[in-house]
């Protein structure tokens, strides 16, 4: 009932808005128009603005400790989202360029690769499934990920999607509208389900379920051995979104998603049933610009108590995991997901600003212009630390490593080949880049 009375009273401040809007224009005298002054720009929160936010703490930005990775068995390293500060030299220098086996379709890929072992997985732009040699970039085996052929156009099937490694299995979700569960090293389908609507990001394992999040903003749990639908949570529909969804969290027994109607939903991952809610982001969502849309595309980060999460509208939030409680946000939005490590939280903003942000009061210590890409919009992804350095990849084909302790310096810049625009993972010291042409980049 608290979670309906939420989401009503968001729908409610709508319609509210748009009355007085309506109110508004009758009230103007019609015979008098008056030109709008000025060019239009989209709105979002600019360098300068961030620069100037107040920072409430004294403590120093401080990094956390490095922490080791030898698995990436989930977009983003694990199902907290939490990728850390991971153990890395401060310099690399490009050691190998493999092209891999991802299709030729004209679609995306909308999710990074996931690793376990020497094998890496990813849904290419032709939408199939590819397990390649992490060493070598062959083919090992690729699978479909259409419920039926009729899905497929000229023989194409739809980009989309994600993948996870989980034990001796491969569980992956498809902008097909379903979900799948292969060996990991035959490709051999061991169980396929029809979702109630197409999937944009990858699954969430936890414990005996796989978790799918849809474009009409519904979580649907299955059982893991033979992905029989257990229960389905509904938010608010919206007919307008980012290209891509969010990867869930796990946290407590709980399944904590955001929608791209802005809404941020606890569930229970036993029931389904809503823990809480929090409806705030889609109270901002109707000002008549591109930003307005509420959608959050970057997934949340939890860490210790706190939810993190960055929306297309121009909000950063820092929520209470365990009651949804709303603890600080800022004006300031994104589509990547940011990285937490120490007293921090990094984001690359709308407007392609790198913002360091102190983590427990949502203050900002600085931001960092990054180079500007001509006609493109969030041309930088990322960021990912290692090593104690902030790595983001870009559009132009150059990855940087910036120093935190520095203000965003910029350290080392590496040339790619082409436009890139999936974050860097960091495996054994060794940092793995997928430009979008389907090459994949080792520095070591």
């Amino acid at each position: 009932m608290v979670y309906r009375f939420v989401v009503l009273l968001g729908i409610c401040a709508r319609c509210f808005f748009l009355a007085v809007i309506a109110v508004a224009f009758v009230g103007c005298d019609k015979k008098e128009k008056i030109p709008l002054v000025g060019d239009r720009v989209a709105f979002d929160v600019s360098d300068s603005e961030i620069e100037t936010l107040p920072c409430e703490v004294t403590e120093p930005c401080r990094i956390g400790p490095e922490e080791r990775s030898s698995v990436w068995a989930q977009p983003n390293r694990n199902n907290r989202n939490d990728i850390g500060n991971i153990v890395a030299p401060k310099k690399f220098s490009r050691t190998a360029k493999i092209q891999l086996g991802c299709g030729d379709g004209a679609g995306k890929i909308l999710s990074s690769p996931v690793v376990s072992g020497r094998t890496l997985v990813i849904v290419g732009k032709d939408g199939r499934l590819y397990c390649h040699s992490l060493d070598s970039g062959e083919v090992i085996w690729s699978a479909s990920l259409s419920v039926d052929e009729s899905q497929c156009a000229n023989g194409k099937e739809i980009s989309g999607g994600g993948a996870v490694i989980c034990g001796k299995c491969v569980y992956a979700s498809s902008a097909t509208g379903g979900a799948f569960c292969f060996d990991v090293r035959s490709g051999k389908k061991i169980w396929k389900t029809r979702l109630s609507a197409p999937a944009r990001s990858a699954p969430l394992v936890l414990d005996d379920l796989v978790i799918v999040t849809n474009v009409n903003n519904q979580i649907e749990a299955m059982d893991l051995a033979s992905g029989t639908i257990v229960w389905s949570h509904y938010g608010i529909v919206e007919d307008t979104n980012v290209q891509g969804l969010s990867v869930p969290v796990a946290v407590g027994g709980c399944v904590i998603a955001p929608y791209s109607s802005g809404e941020v939903v606890c569930v229970s991952a036993k029931s389904g049933e809503v823990v809480w809610a929090n409806a705030g982001s889609l109270l901002r969502a109707f000002d008549g610009t591109t930003t307005a849309l509420a959608h959050i595309k970057a997934s949340p980060v939890a860490k210790d108590n706190c939810l993190y999460t960055v929306s297309y509208n121009g909000q950063t939030s820092c929520f209470d995991i365990r009651n949804g409680q709303l603890l600080w946000k800022r004006n300031i939005g994104g589509v990547e997901t940011p990285s937490v490590s120490g007293n921090c939280l990094f984001l690359v903003s709308i407007d392609n600003a790198l913002v360091c942000m102190n983590k427990n009061f949502g203050s900002v210590y600085w931001a960092k212009h990054l180079p500007f890409v001509k006609d493109v919009v969030s041309a930088w992804a990322g960021p990912v630390i290692a090593g104690g350095l902030l790595y983001v990849v870009g559009k132009n084909g150059v990855m940087l490593a910036l120093d935190p302790a520095k203000k965003g310096t910029v350290v080392a810049s590496y040339k790619l080949d082409a436009p890139v625009s999936l974050a860097p993972i960091v495996i054994d010291g060794k940092i793995f880049v997928i430009d979008e042409e389907s090459f994949l980049y080792v520095f070591s």
